[in-house]
């Protein structure tokens, strides 16, 4: 797989992102751009560059994340004030990003808040791009592993337009390794402040191959929670939270999928928790992230959830 830039791709790709989203005749050029790049894909997936965050990034042809930052300004938008707000709180930031992909999160939270990053990818192909992106960054561990809850597991990694999940239970024996371990292993990174997972259904095996970096380093931790992918993985959505209260934790925040605040709840409300998860789980394309806060913040927490909500747009 080549890392060099297509130029012919990177020029659809600005096309399509240029006048794709238009409702003039510029429209036109658009529609004959993402019909062009439908077509390169069904032979082959050459790289582009694009600027994301202060940081231009090397990512495959199929990747989404420009197009969903096209439509939704705001998407992948929160996770970067909450970096911002744990670094000004702790005076630094320490970052562990599991589902690292080819490095938007760490590019995105780099452009508000400056830190050292573990950035941990499973998938091959996102892991060369990753690595190359930050080639020679000092402050910017990449390492190739399956984070889960450590032992062998009989996986396929799959990557489809710009993500990739895990098929549990298909493939061949692939070596996981817990949070835990990689604490152990990368010890600069044994008290991060801030965890990032987002690895489309397999957080919960992730989270709970976490529980005594929980425990001991009380990290701010933002995770996706998404009923179908969580269903595909066998997890009782509901399971997340007890695990989180073991580990000295009460409240959390969701947000929806385009980054905007939604409630704010003590992680005992379990009733609560289920008909927020039976709603989402009813609508196509939809999920939450979900910040926990510990305990250590909970004097900070107020005026940063109020700061949140105060960026909902007005009707």
């Amino acid at each position: 797989m080549s890392i060099k830039v297509n130029p012919f791709a990177q020029a659809i790709m600005r096309l399509y992102l240029a006048y794709g989203f238009q409702r003039s005749w510029r429209k036109r050029l658009g529609k004959f751009a993402k019909a062009l790049r439908r077509a390169w894909l069904k032979r082959s997936d050459p790289t582009i560059e694009c600027l994301v965050g202060a940081s231009r990034l090397r990512m495959p042809l199929s990747h989404e994340l420009l197009l969903h930052r096209e439509v939704n300004p705001t998407y992948d938008t929160a996770l970067p004030r909450v970096a911002a707000w744990v670094r000004q709180v702790d005076g630094l930031l320490c970052c562990i990003d599991v589902g690292a992909n080819v490095g938007d999160t760490v590019a995105l939270i780099s452009a508000e808040a400056p830190g050292q990053f573990l950035a941990v990818e499973a998938s091959k192909v996102f892991f060369s791009y990753l690595q190359h992106n930050y080639a020679g960054c000092s402050n910017v561990r990449c390492v190739h592993a399956l984070c889960g809850e450590g032992g062998e597991q009989a996986v396929t990694i799959v990557t489809h337009e710009g993500t990739g999940f895990v098929g549990a239970g298909e493939g061949a024996k692939t070596e996981t390794y817990s949070l835990d371990e990689l604490a152990k292993r990368y010890g600069e990174f044994s008290k991060p402040n801030v965890l990032k997972i987002d690895t489309d259904g397999y957080d919960y095996k992730v989270l709970r191959g976490a529980t005594a970096l929980l425990r001991d380093a009380q990290p701010v931790v933002f995770f996706e929670l998404n009923p179908p992918e969580l269903h595909r993985q066998r997890e009782d959505a509901l399971s997340v939270f007890p695990l989180f209260m073991a580990a000295g934790y009460k409240r959390c925040l969701l947000y929806d999928n385009l980054g905007f605040p939604m409630v704010d709840l003590a992680l005992t409300e379990l009733s609560a928790f289920k008909q927020l998860i039976e709603y989402i789980g009813s609508k196509p394309y939809s999920y939450y992230d979900v910040l926990v806060i510990p305990e250590r913040l909970s004097g900070p927490t107020h005026d940063f959830i109020a700061g949140e909500f105060a960026r909902l747009p007005k009707v």
